[in-house]
């Protein structure tokens, strides 16, 4: 079953879930998505805790992971990840999570 991607009420929702489980998490929103090229933006991080090269997980709404993905880059106040082993096509508004310890 395929579930639908948080709105971003839900998203402050789950973001402050997320933060109060691990200091160490840290949470964003993908805010676009390039599919044929397997790349989305992921915005609200905090970038110096997403360096290029860093891994980190996309998941719905669930906390189901969709995707693995790595930084590509960093583009003005978000990062572009470079995702791969989707179980569905990432949409607006899933979830990136990365830990950083």
């Amino acid at each position: 079953m395929t579930v639908a991607p948080p709105s971003v009420e839900d998203f402050a929702s789950i973001k402050s879930k997320y933060l109060a489980s691990s200091p160490d998490i840290r949470v964003g929103r993908v805010s676009e998505v390039l599919a044929s090229e397997s790349l989305a933006r992921v915005s609200d991080v905090p970038l110096d805790d997403f360096p290029v090269t860093s891994g980190l997980v996309i998941v719905d709404a669930n906390g189901g992971q969709i995707a693995t993905a790595i930084v590509d880059r960093i583009d003005g106040d978000s990062v572009v990840i470079k995702y791969a082993g989707a179980t569905r096509e990432l949409a607006i508004g899933d979830i990136a999570l990365r830990f950083t310890k």
